[in-house]
């Protein structure tokens, strides 16, 4: 009874797959490197299939375009068709299929797997036998020298490049007669500049107090040799500080620039800390010393007055 129950069982398994087929076709058996080719599936399902999946282990090809699935009714039964836009990239011999194609319904139930058959294709090269890429038709033949018109060409970049020239040198002239004269600062004033300029850095407050000392070196150096006339630059501190007592009459500018000088000399040689009281009266002294200066201007400009009045 049980033996009778599975061939039962096996006749119907049988009818019902009989009733779905599925076959696929190519548009060409021979192509050449990326040439697209149309592989088509045709299903014959007795009832509507809403969804195919195409099964191919390592295929020698590649999906190009996908396209939508199709379904009509023609008597009982329901056709399916689906296309697919394959190109192949390496030559050769190859096979498509065989697929194992997965039958869908329209709530995701599978209503079976059927297997196609392989198709062969031929992929050959398109250059003529093993032959490199050849004119379509010989070339056209141009009488003359292509070197007649070099001559020209570079007339044409001189030209280019004077008028480029005359542009550059006219503007520049045209810049230097609008722009006055400048004038030189006095020795006072561009102290006075520089020293401001060097309290705006902040070297002390960001900690860079050896760089602070340096400049602040320099300035004073610069400012004595316009004002007395003498290469400071080029003497040491001890030296200058011994030509402004020879030169020099006001003991407190004396006082004064020894103090500057004896500090900036500690801090770049001796790596003194300078610290925050004494940053203050180097500031002080600074200070000090430019009203010295610039009393001594104010009364200069009084005498000359009066000698022309």
């Amino acid at each position: 009874m049980k033996k009778k129950g599975c061939w039962i069982l096996l006749l119907v398994a049988q009818w019902l797959l009989a009733s779905y087929q599925v076959s696929v076709t190519i548009s060409k058996n021979q192509a050449t490197i990326a040439d697209p080719l149309i592989l088509k599936v045709i299903i014959k399902s007795p009832q509507p299939v809403r969804k195919v999946q195409l099964t191919q282990t390592d295929p020698s090809y590649e999906i190009l375009k996908e396209g939508d699935l199709r379904a009509r009714q023609l008597d009982q039964n329901w056709v399916v068709e689906k296309d697919l836009t394959i190109g192949f990239f390496r030559l050769g011999e190859f096979t498509v299929g065989p697929f194992e194609v997965t039958l869908y319904d329209g709530q995701g139930q599978e209503l079976g797997t059927l297997s196609t058959r392989s198709i062969p294709v031929s992929v050959q090269s398109a250059l003529e036998g093993e032959t490199d890429i050849r004119d379509l038709k010989d070339p056209l033949h141009i009488g003359g020298n292509p070197l007649y018109v070099l001559k020209y060409v570079l007339l044409a970049l001189l030209v280019a490049a004077l008028a480029i020239l005359g542009v550059w040198w006219f503007r520049r002239r045209q810049r230097r007669r609008g722009e006055p004269p400048a004038e030189e600062l006095s020795p006072l004033a561009e102290f006075e500049q520089r020293i401001h300029r060097l309290k705006k850095k902040q070297l002390f407050e960001k900690g860079q107090k050896k760089t602070f000392s340096l400049e602040l070196y320099r300035i004073i150096k610069c400012f004595l040799g316009r004002t007395y006339g003498v290469n400071a630059p080029d003497l040491t501190s001890t030296e200058t500080i011994d030509f402004l007592s020879r030169v020099e009459n006001l003991e407190r500018l004396k006082e004064d620039f020894t103090f500057l000088f004896q500090n900036c000399d500690l801090i770049k040689f001796a790596r003194f800390n300078l610290p925050e009281d004494l940053y203050q009266e180097v500031m002080q002294r600074l200070q000090g010393v430019i009203g010295v200066y610039r009393q001594r201007a104010r009364e200069a400009a009084a005498k000359a007055d009066g000698e022309e009045r």
